[in-house]
Parts: C-alpha cells; structure tokens; sequence
C-alpha cells in the first residue's frame, strides 16, 4: 500500500503518528489541567505510593520525565491530592535560569517546618559556593524532619538556575535515614544542560525513573467524556489519540477548541490547538516564500511525501534550499531511502496547523493540481475530495465502486471510509440514501457502530405501505410475516408481492437489523430483517438479498436453530454474484452444519482449503469456520492451528471475525490445556468487542472467560466476567450465551461445592432447543455430575441418555468419554462396582485418544475416587497423582487440592516431581512463550494486540521472576504446555 492509499484511507490531516515531536514553549496559562480532567497514570501514582510508604526506610529519590505536555506537574499535583502529606513544591522558572540561588532560595522558603535563621533564604546572599549552600539546605531539611514523610517536588528543573541544582544534588546524595521523597520533574534528566552532579544522581541505580508516556486510547475517550460531558465515540477518540500523539495538553486543548460534532465525525480534518498552531506558523513566518511554499505543498501531500512530488506541486526548481531552511526552523525533516529522498512533518500537529492555515482557495488549487499529478489510484481520489468544493455526483460513483472493491476483498476499514466519502459527495435524493446504507454497512463491519447508526439514523422514513403477501397460504423462511401470517418454514422461501417503495423500505430495514444485530437487540433485528427479506426483490438486487439472508443465518446461529441458519446461508449462497469473500457468510454456512452435528461434512466442504500458514488473507472466513469445526470433531490441535492463523489474518478484517477468531481460539486453547492463552484470547475478545460496539459478540466471550477463571478458582474475575455477561445480554434470547452464562455459572458453583446452584444454572437448558452438536459447549456432563452429587439419580440418568444419544449419533469421542464418566460414578451410587470400573476405564481410553487433558483428569480423579472408596488406595494414587499433575499444570487449583485430599486418604504424600506453576501472570507467561519460540518484540504485539512498550514490560517483569537475564534462557525456563 503506497503511502497515499494510506494518507487515503484516513483523510483526516494528520493522523499517524512520528516520532520526535517538535515541542511547543511552556503550557499556555489558559491551558491548565484541574482534578476533574486528570486521567490515566494509574501505574506512576501506585509507584509514588508505593515510594512514599517506602521513606519510613530511609529517604527516596525519583525523576519523573517526559516531553512537554504530558502532565508531568498534573501526576505530582494529583499524587499530593491524594496523598496529603506535609509538602513543598517549587518550580524552575526560564526568566531566572542566571539567578544565583533563586530556585533554592524559594526552597529554604518553603519548607514547612522551623528551620534557623540561618538557613533561610537571606543567608544565601554571602554563599561562595554550591556545597556551602548544599550543606545548609541539608541542615534545613534535618530541621524539618518532624517523624512523618516530607515530599519535596522540583518542578522544571531544566529551567532552574545550576547553582541550585548543584546544592540540590549535594543534599539529596546525603540524605540517608530521613523520611524523606523527593521528586525531581523534568523534560530529559540526561539533558546536558542540567549540571553533570545532578544527571548522575538522576541516573543512579536507586533513583526511581518514570518516564510518562503519552495517554492511551481509553485515557484519551475517558477524557474526552470528562469534558465534554458526554462519550466519544470510539473511533473519535481513536482518531483524537493518533492526532494529538497522546499529548494530555494538546488533547484537552481540542477538547475545548473544536466543536464536538466535528470531533465525533470522520469526515473534517481536526486542526491543531490554537496555541500549538501560533508556535509553528511564527516559525513559518520566520521563512522566505519558497520554504513556505513548499512547507504548504507538503502539508498538502500529507505527513510525509516524496521530496520530487513536493518540489513539483510548489514550483521549485531547486528546492534543497527550501528545505534546508524548513528543517532549521523544525517544520520538516528529511528520511532517506535507497533511491529516494523523502520529506516528513515532525509531529501531526505541525502539518495540521500549517494545512488549517491554507486559505480555502489555495488549498483547493494544490488539491486539484495534486490529483492530476499524481498516479496512484487512491492518492488521486484523496485529492479530488480535497479539491471538491460540494457535490460531486461522478466522483461520488466513482468512490462508491472503490468501496465496494474494497469490500468484495475483505478490506473493511477501506470501504468503509471510501463508502462513506461517497455519500458525503452525492448529491440529495434516493441514490444517496442508498450511499448511507452501503456505508454504514461498511462502517458496522468495521466496528464503527456508532458512525453507522448516525448515518441510519439520518434517512428519511423508507415511503412504503407494508404490501399484502399475495400467497399467504405457501412457506416462508424465518422471519417472514405477512398479511395472511407467517406461514411454515420450508424449503422455497415465499415471496410477497412487491409494490412501489418496496426496494428502498428493504434497503433501509436491512441496514436497521444490521445495526440491531450489532448492538445485540436481537428481536428487533428479527423484525426489521423479516421486513427486509419480504420487500427485497432478488430478481433485481441479488447483493442486498444476500445481505439480509446472511444476517437471518446469524440470527439463527445465536438461537441455535442451526437447520434454519443452514438453509438461509445456502440461500445467501446461491445468490451471490461472486465468490463470498471477506465477510461471514462462509463461517456462517459452517457454523450451522456444525450446529447440526455434521462437523465433518463441514470439514470436507473446505477439503480444498491448503494448511493454514498458505490459506490467502481473504479466505480467513473459511480457515476460522474450518479451526472450530475440527475442536467439535475432536481434532482439537489441528484445529487450534487452524484458529491462530484465523487470528492473525482477521486483525485487519471484519471486526465480528477478529472477535470470533479470538474467541474461538480461547475455546480451543482451553480444550487442549493451553488455560493461560485461553485467558489472554479470551480477553482480547471480549476486548475488540467491547470497544468495537459488538455487543451481540461481547456477553458470550465473557461467559467463556469466566469459565477459565471460575476453573481456576479465580471467583472474582469469574463473578465479574458473568456479571458482564448478564448486564451484556439484558432480555435479550441469545441461547448460544445463555448455555455459556449457564456453564460458567455451574463450574463456579462446583468450585464453591455448591453442586444444588449447578443445578438451578443448568436444568433450564434442557427445555431449550440446544445443538445436536454434543462438542459445541458441552454442558451436560457437567449437568449430570451436579445430579448425582445432591442424590438426584433419575435425573442423572435422563441427562446422562441425552448426551450418551448425541455423542453416538455424531461418534464424538469425547462425549463418548464425558459419558462414561458419569455412567461410572451412576453405576457406583447404584451400587454396581464392577460395571463402574469398567464405565471409567472405556472412558479413560476413550479420552486418551483426545487432546484434552482437562477432561482426561476429570475421568482419571472420578476413577481414582472411586477406586479408593472400594479399598484400593495404591491403585487409586496411581490415577489421583496423574490427575493432580495435570490440574496443578493447569492452574485448577480446587481440583488439584481435591487430588490432595484424596491422596491424604490414601496413605499417600503428592509427590516432589509435580511441577509448580510458574510465578507469572497470563499475561507475562503467553508473552513470555511467544518470546521463546522466537518472536521478535513487535511480532508479539501483533499476535497479542498490544503495544510494542506492553510486551516489554511484561517481558522485563518475566525476566526478574525466573531470575534469567534475557529471552535466550527463556525456553529452558518455561516448561513444556502439555
């Protein structure tokens, strides 16, 4: 992608991100930051905290650091709010950098406690040199020490005069057992002009560093809420993060300056803070014509651009001294790549305050020249907005037929933007309505909910009469309605008659339960895609017939009527006009096979489909419907890599496949004993789709995350993750989440003993219409165990003929093992030893042949127990120990503390060659293993979906909890998964 497609595919000036920011002068004073717009550094106040507890030991020093802007002050002001302890704070002040003993002066001032005449600031006047004065100011803070902590803040210690630092640094070096924490703030405290005694100091290997980094996105939309007093949407405040860099003081800056539909929109580029823009056009001023020329050609081009092509759109000849000059003055810089010579803004910001300066015509002419000259497709498009001064019906057609290119590719994020623009250019009337649809069709698989349904939320009512269905006694699909009733589901979908405004009432109630789907209202979804279908003509608009089927497949995938869902995605299928690529509907048509308990002709139907590492990107939907089909047939390991692949190819794909694939992966990670990846994934999913707006995707990869905690004993993140689950999923009938909220709720109860709850969780299922798929969340097992612990024996054995019926029917073994493990402890309560031993080992062999060793430890505990409660204790601790080892490995500690227990009553000790788990979080452990198989740093921020500095820190905090030094002793280290 050329970096006009990509300057294209953002269009909002300024937007990414370079490194080096030129900085502006001192936070103007009518930009101060308060107690109600301070946000984030919860982890820079927890180490202050944690500092200041640490004085009782002896005094602390810590260097807070960063560019300007990024509230450095703000933590110190917020740290002393919440801490109010006794204080003094002063700051370096640039007019009195050649004032001898000003700054400390203003310190011996300030103190809080007596001190003697001598040590005030008057004696400074006869002090001949710093360590003079660094003895007195040693003496003054001794006299100031009353047996609580003192915090004793520097603030813009690069401006502060040397002398004081000198004596400042004297002092601190002496301070031993004083209660004492001081906090030197400054912008680099290795800059050369802080004296060279406190740049050591500052660098000690005691001294505490927090280098502040710029806020995040959550921090930046937190912000954002605080001001404005209402939320962001998520992609503005994304767009808001990447403009800014992160910067607090230039965010809040916005926040004040810019309107607040222009900040929630995608479509007007945001300029640079008022103050932030004075600086950087003074510095323009500053410039000869041809520097600002061409400084104004580049701001055109975008961030950064080929020097040639700016050379050309100003008119240079000999721009090199142009140049020249523009880097002396920090507008531009200069990066070099064989072959070419490329010139950059410092920081967005500098760009947008040069672009918002252009007046409207001159930004138009460099627009349109722009377009002409350029020769990539996108870079030309970019250029035609810019130079479009309203409609643009041929434009708006042109960037529509891009979009959906774009689209039939699986490039969500592009069409979605291009879609978008496409409506903007169109002029007013039905083709334009019909714009809006297309792109908040876009917008919603690209997870930008709230774009789309400001779009939807501007058409006009569709002008239509609901038609009378002509052939009310003939069949209709799902969610057909008509005058005569809904008729039966069969084989030939029915068809109403179509009347005038018919299309357009289709088009607008497909994009209504589109977004009703999204935000997980799934009866109204029902209902506006039931219309959607009964006014749709395939005949003449296939595309949107095929839209509406795939989403009714969807419907019916969350309410497990996986026949109905198969035939609508067969329906989706056969009517489209191209290959179904980059969307759902193939995972769709899978899913509900596998619903309908025929995974393998799932399978077989991508037989064509290579090993995951060479499936192409826009075949992802296929690869992730394939992954999860393999986990229900019991292939679990190829399945698990069918699924990792699936996730790295949908990062940039549709936002409900990135979600599913993460899901999906967490499910099959957990089957096969990889627990701490299944959290991590899970997490990243219930992440993507809290933040994307998924909420019909959201409640149930939380009820999945709960179910590893609940496993793990973690009873509050497990209440926690259910308790989202069940806010998430309101009244809505979403049975695929209800089972997954039911089976976490029941594991979490088994953990607290309290197998009646399990029941009460579970026994609703049995009146639902559940998969035929006994893989697919497996929950009766689980059902018929709670059953046989409170005494409930028939029902056990009715629980237990259902899941013994379903696993023979689709010969899943591992069914056939879960069965058999509740068939013996059945026979075993029924006092039947003989057939129980010989239920738990059919199981145990059964369950050998799976990957799963969660379940194998099950069936290995269940017949352990009962081997010990028949007398045979030896035997018993042979099955007992494996199970232990597996579920200490796991991280099940209440089952491997059962284990014990057992093993206690058989005469028998644990044993030393079961292995502890390993002291890291999730977190640090998959980070940690990605490491070890040789991943670089930003391959691991890729795969996890985090931040290059996260997986650094977790790697570091790995480090020191194995005691290595760095990532080559790492696999010898970490013990094997499985």
């Amino acid at each position: 992608m050329t970096d006009l497609t990509s300057a294209l595919l953002a269009p909002q000036q300024g937007t990414g991100s370079a490194p080096g920011l030129a900085q502006p002068a001192p936070d103007p004073p009518h930009i101060t930051e308060t107690d109600h717009d301070f946000c984030g550094r919860e982890r820079e106040l927890a180490v202050l905290e944690g500092l200041l507890t640490a004085v009782g030991n002896g005094a602390r020093l810590v260097s807070v650091d960063g560019p300007a802007g990024l509230g450095k002050t703000a933590l110190v002001r917020e740290f002393l709010r919440r801490h109010p302890v006794r204080a003094c704070r002063v700051a370096g002040e640039e007019n009195e950098s050649t004032l001898p003993y000003g700054l400390l002066g203003r310190l011996l001032d300030s103190l809080p406690a007596p001190a003697t005449d001598g040590a005030r600031s008057g004696s400074l006047r006869h002090v001949a040199d710093p360590f003079a004065a660094g003895a007195g100011l040693l003496d003054a803070l001794g006299q100031s020490q009353d047996g609580t902590p003192l915090v004793v803040v520097l603030d813009d210690a690069q401006w502060a005069d040397v002398p004081s630092l000198d004596a400042l640094a004297f002092a601190l070096r002496r301070l031993g057992a004083d209660r004492l924490l001081a906090v030197v703030v400054t912008r680099d405290p290795a800059d050369p002009g802080l004296p060279e005694g406190l740049r050591r100091l500052l660098a000690d290997y005691d001294t505490v560093r927090l280098s502040l980094p710029p806020l995040d996105v959550a921090d930046v939309a937190r912000l954002a809420t605080r001001l404005l007093a209402a939320p962001l949407p998520a992609h503005a405040a994304a767009r808001l993060h990447g403009h800014t860099g992160g910067n607090p003081l230039h965010v809040r800056a916005l926040l004040r300056e810019v309107p607040g539909d222009i900040l929630a929109g995608a479509d007007d580029s945001l300029p640079a803070p008022r103050s932030y823009s004075l600086l950087v056009l003074a510095r323009l001023a500053r410039c000869d014509r041809a520097t600002q020329d061409l400084v104004a050609a580049v701001s055109v081009l975008g961030t950064h651009c080929d020097l040639r092509d700016a050379a050309h759109l100003a008119d240079l000849t000999e721009p090199l001294p142009a140049v020249e000059q523009a880097i002396a003055q920090e507008l531009l810089r200069e990066r070099f790549a064989p072959g070419t010579h490329r010139l950059c803004f410092p920081h967005p910001l500098v760009q947008a305050s040069v672009y918002h300066h252009l007046g409207p015509v001159l930004r138009t002419r460099l627009h349109a020249r722009a377009a002409e000259a350029v020769t990539d497709r996108f870079g030309a498009l970019r250029h035609r907005l810019g130079a479009a001064d309203g409609t643009d019906e041929a434009l708006a057609r042109e960037l529509a037929a891009v979009a959906d290119e774009e689209a039939a590719a699986g490039r969500w994020s592009i069409s979605a933007t291009l879609a978008r623009h496409a409506f903007r250019m169109a002029p007013a009337g039905p083709g334009r309505d019909r714009l809006a649809i297309a792109a908040a069709d876009a917008l919603l698989a690209d997870g930008r909910v709230e774009e789309a349904a400001s779009l939807i939320g501007a058409l006009p009512g569709a002008d239509y009469a609901g038609n009378p269905c002509t052939e009310g006694t003939g069949t209709a699909l799902p969610g057909h309605r008509c005058a005569e009733g809904p008729g039966t589901t069969g084989d030939e979908p029915h068809r109403c008659a179509i009347g005038p405004g018919a299309a357009d009432a289709a088009r607008q109630r497909y994009a209504e339960g589109h977004l009703a789907l999204v935000r997980g209202q799934m009866a109204d979804a029902t209902t506006l895609l039931g219309d959607a279908w009964e006014h749709c003509d395939p005949a003449t608009d296939p595309a949107l017939a095929q839209r509406i089927a795939e989403r009714l497949a969807t419907l019916c995938l969350v309410d497990c009527r996986g026949t109905e869902a198969a035939r609508w995605a067969e329906q989706a299928t056969a009517l489209a006009t191209a290959p179904a690529k980059g969307g759902t509907l193939r995972y769709c048509r899978l899913l509900a096979l596998g619903m309908t308990g025929a995974a393998e002709r799932g399978v077989a139907l991508t037989r064509e489909l290579p090993a995951p590492a060479l499936v192409p990107a826009e075949d992802a939907d296929l690869l992730l419907g394939r992954g999860i089909l393999r986990v229900w047939s019991d292939d679990l390991e190829d399945g698990r890599d069918d699924l990792l692949a699936a996730v790295r190819m949908t990062r940039r794909g549709p936002v409900p496949l990135r979600v599913l694939a993460d899901t999906h992966l967490g499910q099959a990670e957990f089957r096969v004993g990889r627990w701490d990846e299944a959290v991590l994934h899970l997490g990243v999913g219930c992440s993507v789709a809290d933040d994307a707006g998924q909420a019909w995707l959201a409640p149930h990869g939380h009820a999945e995350l709960a179910l590893v905690l609940a496993l793990r004993d973690d009873r509050a993140g497990a209440a926690a993750h259910l308790e989202k689950a069940r806010r998430g999923l309101g009244g809505t009938r979403d049975v695929v989440t209800l089972m997954a909220i039911a089976r976490s709720r029941a594991w979490l109860a088994v953990a607290r003993g309290d197998h009646p709850e399990a029941v009460r969780a579970l026994r609703p299922l049995l009146d639902l219409r559940t998969p035929d798929e006994p893989a697919f969340l497996p929950w009766h097992d689980l059902l018929a165990h709670a059953q046989l612990a409170v005494g409930a024996l028939q029902e056990c054995a009715a629980t237990l003929a259902r899941l013994e019926e379903l696993a023979q029917t689709t010969g899943r073994l591992s069914a056939l093992a879960a069965a058999a493990g509740v068939r013996g402890g059945l026979l075993a309560a029924r006092q039947r030893p003989e057939a129980a031993e010989q239920a738990f080992r059919t199981g145990l062999g059964q369950s050998a042949t799976v990957a799963n060793p969660f379940d194998g430890a099950r069936l290995a505990l269940g017949l352990g127990v009962f081997l010990r409660r028949t007398g045979r204790r030896a035997a018993a601790a042979e099955h007992l120990l494996t199970a232990h080892g597996t579920f200490v490995r796991l991280g099940a500690v209440w089952l491997a503390g059962r284990c014990a227990r057992e093993l206690a009553a058989c005469g028998q000790p644990v044993g030393s060659d079961t292995r502890a788990p390993l002291p890291l979080t999730p977190q640090e452990l998959a980070v940690a293993r990605l490491a070890a198989d040789g991943l670089t740093n930003r391959r691991i921020a890729h795969e996890l979906v985090l931040s290059v500095k996260t997986v650094e820190y977790h790697l570091s905090h790995a480090y020191a909890k194995l005691g290595i030094a760095s990532r080559t002793a790492l696999p010898a280290r970490l013990a094997p998964n499985t």
